[in-house]
């Protein structure tokens, strides 16, 4: 997938974030750094830019509790 949009406008949007993880010493995730992400927490918008967002195919809760991790600066103030 990756080398297919190597030669697109979308390539200089991608990259390959490393991680570590239970039973995943080496993992890469894909990455793509939108223009902007909107989070909604607590009756509350943000807009973040310049970030990069990992995709992981799998789901993150045995429920779908949740469907995405952030970092708590992003739901501080």
């Amino acid at each position: 997938m990756i080398l297919s949009l190597s030669e697109t406008p979308y390539a200089k949007r991608l990259r390959l974030i490393p991680f570590q993880s239970l039973g995943k010493e080496n993992g890469m995730l894909l990455g793509i750094r939108p223009d902007v992400i909107e989070i909604c927490y607590r009756d509350k918008k943000q807009q973040v830019k310049d970030v990069v967002l990992g995709i992981y195919d799998r789901k993150l809760s045995p429920e779908t509790t949740y469907r995405a991790l952030l970092h708590t600066q992003f739901l501080a103030s």
